[in-house]
Parts: C-alpha cells; structure tokens; sequence
C-alpha cells in the first residue's frame, strides 16, 4: 500500500512539472506573436519621409538630343537613417538608378542624365527599396509618405539655329538652318573675315617662330662673344695693375669697355624681341599698338 502511495506521488509531481513547462512555452510563443503584431502596426504606419515637391532641370527649355539634368530633393524627418534608391523615367521607361543614404533631419539631392527625344515628355521619380538602420544595427523595410514626384507634361523640340528658342515658337526668318547660313551675304562676310583672320594669324604664328629661332641663336653668339671680350678686358685690368701693362693698354681697355656696353645692350634687345616672339600674347599687344599708331598717323594726314 505504502508503494502505491509512493508510486502516486512521483506521477503525480512529473505530471505537474510537465504542465508548468508546456505553460511556460505557450506563454513565450505568446509574446512573441504579440511581439510580431506590434512590429507589423509598426511598419504600416509610413514614415515621415519622402521628395519635396518639384522636379527641375539643369537647363530649361529642353531641346531634343542635347544633354540635360533631372534633379529632385529628398527630405528624411523620420527619426532613422534611411538607405535606398531613387529611380529617374521618362514616359514610362527607366532612365537610370540612383543608390542613396540620408541622415534623420537631412536634404539630400538626387539626379539623372539624359538627351530627351522630341516630343512630350513625362518625367517622374520614385523611391524604392527604402530601409531604416536603427540603433540596434538591424534594417528593416519602411513605407514612405511621399515616395513618387511627377513633373508636369514637358514638350521638348529641336533648336535647328541654336538661338535658345524651339523651332515650334521660332519666327520663320530665324529658322535657318546651317546651309541657309552658307548661302547668307552676311555670313558669308563673317565667314571671309575669320577666314582671313586665320591665316593671317598662322603667317604671323609661323613667321614669329621662324625669326624667334634666329633670335635665339644671335643670343647664343652675343654671349660668347661678351664673355670673350670681359675675359680680355678683365686680362688687361690685371696687366694694369701688376705693372706689366703696354703703353696701347689703357686705350685697348677703353675699346674693350664701349664694345662690352654695346654688345650688352644689343643682347639685351634681342632677349626682349625673343621673349616677345615667344609668348604670343605679348606680340599681339605690340601689332596691336603698331596698327594703332599706325591708325593715328593716317588719320592725321588724312584731316590735313
């Protein structure tokens, strides 16, 4: 009797402990779906986030087949750091994909290239693949406000005369094309003149450089030439002054000196017509004021 007893209480206390543990497990998985529907209103309420209303261009208006910019503006006020991407299209088709990552409190700047075709235009941008990066480390994917901005319906049309005004809202005597132009007396004039003033720029490009190098060997020889004549001149200081000197030695002195002056100030000449040759700039200052002279004295003959 004493081992029924015995038997009773020992099942009794495993059935027990059995029930405790399976409670405690139901109580875990409770919170954990609690946890998992707190989590899921979390995420349905979308995050203050998302474009600042407007797209605009690099340039406006836009002409067919030249390159422009899209921009867009892009605000995070949600409380998280947020990554993702903007996505740029044009009537329906992608133009290009934009990675972006934006500090809570921050404006950032997005943007897309492109050369639009002629015709009317839809531009649009939208935000995808947007995550928050929490403090704990871990992302999650957020809804945003404010994630699609659209532009206004845009024409873009050629700019045959590239004047800055569409062909559509161009008067008909500016519309000329590039063999209009050729066959205009006025554009033929401008055409001869810069024609003429080509080549009368290369004659002048290839005649300085032609005489800048003859210049440049003329220096050359005055140098060796001055150094020679110092050399001799400095020879004949030092006879004079150890005594040994002829009677023709102060005058030869003399000769030497006026021939050192001159040969210094021709050297001189040449390096400045050399440095003028060599930076075209400076000799274009020159003619330019050769001419003016040049100006000022025909006309004065001319009021006489």
């Amino acid at each position: 009797m004493m081992t029924n007893f015995k038997f009773f209480s020992v099942f009794a206390i495993l059935s027990l402990s059995l029930l405790l543990i399976n409670a405690e497990k139901v109580l875990i998985v409770g919170k954990v779906l609690a946890a998992e529907k707190v989590e899921a209103a979390e995420s349905a309420v979308k995050t203050n986030a998302g474009f600042v209303s407007g797209i605009w261009y690099s340039k406006f208006p836009l002409f067919a087949d030249e390159n422009a910019r899209i921009y867009v503006a892009f605000q995070n006020q949600s409380g998280d750091d947020i990554t993702g991407q903007i996505e740029f299209y044009d009537n329906g088709k992608r133009i290009e994909t934009k990675e972006f990552s934006a500090l809570n409190g921050r404006l950032i700047e997005g943007w897309a290239d492109f050369a639009p075709e002629y015709g009317t235009h839809q531009i649009y941008a939208k935000l995808t693949n947007v995550k928050k990066n929490t403090s704990s480390g871990w992302r999650s994917d957020v809804e945003i406000k404010n994630n699609i901005i659209e532009s206004e319906e845009i024409f873009v049309d050629y700019d045959s005369d590239d004047d800055g005004i569409g062909d559509e809202e161009d008067d008909e005597d500016n519309r000329d094309t590039k063999e209009d132009d050729e066959n205009d007396i006025g554009g033929q004039v401008v055409s001869t003149i810069k024609e003429t003033a080509d080549s009368a720029l290369q004659s002048i490009n290839t005649g300085a450089d032609s005489l800048s190098d003859k210049i440049e060997g003329k220096i050359l020889a005055l140098e060796e030439e001055l150094a020679d004549l110092k050399a001799r001149n400095e020879a004949i200081k030092q006879t004079i002054v150890e005594g040994r000197a002829e009677l023709s030695a102060p005058a030869e002195g003399r000769m030497l000196s006026r021939q050192i002056f001159l040969k210094t100030g021709q050297l001189y000449l040449f390096k400045t017509l050399y440095g003028i040759l060599e930076y075209k700039i400076l000799l274009y200052l020159v003619i330019a004021f050769l001419i003016w002279i040049l100006f000022k004295i025909v006309r004065s003959f001319v009021r006489r």
